[in-house]
């Protein structure tokens, strides 16, 4: 790998780091209330929200495209295994920052129109709670997409490392993007208020910095004969 490989590498990883820094803020403004952990995830929650954090917290989402920068170094960490072990994984894992995005920006809409149902009545609220319920439907979908991308492309990734030649320790499997986002998403829903409440929101953003900050460092110093002696030692 050559000098400027290595310092792309590096600065992909700053990068990344950078995006979760940001959305991690953007996220407790958008979202962050004193409430447990558990409870957190409740729409009726955007109700005291205001318009105004919902409005700043959502452009996060122009951020988290961004982060298919850190995925690309992910990427180059597996890319040795092959492009079979490696492109899927990098797809997928892309999948999940890009269309997570596009849910992020929609939670100013639903806090809108759930504003709206509490503040009317009799034909009107019906009205408005079936569009609630319609929206809610309506990011069901997506939402298990993202989900089935950030798993799939995880363990893709993880299989890679482990069975696979490829620039990271075996160990890094452990930081596959999904076993540290499940791990914070167990972690923060049994917070107790307050402070559950703040942490619930960006539980993505508590994973990110440990997964892209240990490629970073891994991929600091890799050294370009790294192939060759990779396949020695296989065979």
């Amino acid at each position: 790998m050559t000098a400027a490989k290595r310092d792309l590498l590096r600065l992909a990883g700053f990068i990344a780091l950078i995006c979760a820094a940001i959305v991690f803020a953007a996220d407790v403004i958008m979202l962050g209330l004193p409430v447990s952990g558990a409870a957190s995830p409740d729409y009726r929650n955007l109700l005291e929200i205001a318009e105004w954090r919902l409005r700043l917290g959502s452009y996060g989402a122009f951020v988290i495209p961004f982060f298919v920068i850190g995925v690309w170094q992910l990427y180059e960490g597996i890319k040795p295994a092959g492009a079979w072990w490696s492109i899927p994984p990098f797809l997928l894992l892309s999948n999940f920052f890009i269309n997570g995005a596009i849910y992020h920006y929609l939670f100013p809409f639903i806090g809108a129109a759930i504003k709206a149902q509490a503040q009317l009545r009799g034909v009107d609220n019906d009205v408005v709670g079936t569009l609630v319920q319609t929206m809610l439907d309506y990011l069901r979908v997506p939402y298990y997409l993202l989900l089935g991308s950030l798993i799939l492309g995880s363990l893709w990734f993880a299989a890679a490392i482990l069975l696979r030649p490829t620039y990271f320790p075996h160990w890094m499997a452990l930081l596959s993007p999904a076993f540290p986002i499940g791990a914070a998403f167990h972690f923060t829903s049994i917070l107790p208020a307050p402070i559950g409440g703040y942490l619930f929101p960006p539980l993505v953003h508590l994973a990110t910095p440990f997964i892209f900050g240990a490629s970073t460092v891994l991929l600091w110093n890799v050294e370009g004969d790294f192939l060759e002696k990779s396949a020695r030692n296989i065979l």
